[in-house]
């Protein structure tokens, strides 16, 4: 009787431990579409806002005030923005996932017109890589380095 109740609990652990994994990588993989989103979202006002002028550089602190929710801070808002800015390669997952107005779909397009990648190493990245090792890739300033750092199979 031991011995069956030993492998119920070994096979309800591991179940747990499989379960809660993927429900982590699902949830870093959403925040970070989220953030990028966010980014987007953020650059598309800033290039065609009708009152940008009024905000200028405190944008993302007039937006964090506004929100008043934790994870959404004026740093952050401004991480996220640059974030969109370095991969905006990502626009074919999300779009994929999300339905984005046709005017931020071209904006995205624009700015990742020098870039060259597949939809599956896109997906790897977001797959493989939390937002904050992504934030750290965001550090290398050379285009073509960082989404060669990014992209390594």
């Amino acid at each position: 009787m031991s011995h069956s109740l030993d492998n119920l609990v070994s096979q309800i652990s591991f179940l747990d431990r499989q379960m809660t994994s993927q429900a982590v990588k699902s949830i870093d993989r959403l925040l970070t579409i989220r953030n990028w989103m966010i980014g987007c979202y953020i650059f598309e006002y800033e290039q065609n806002g009708s009152d940008r002028a009024n905000y200028g550089s405190k944008l993302e602190q007039a937006i964090s005030e506004n929100l008043g929710r934790k994870g959404l801070s004026e740093r952050n808002l401004k991480l996220f923005k640059q974030f969109y800015i370095c991969y905006p390669q990502m626009m074919q997952t999300v779009s994929a996932q999300f339905k984005l107005p046709e005017k931020i779909m071209q904006t995205t397009s624009a700015l990742s017109a020098t870039y060259i990648g597949s939809d599956e190493d896109v997906s790897k990245l977001i797959d493989n890589l939390s937002f904050s090792h992504l934030t750290e890739l965001m550090k290398i300033k050379d285009k073509d380095s960082r989404n060669s750092m990014s992209f390594k199979q």
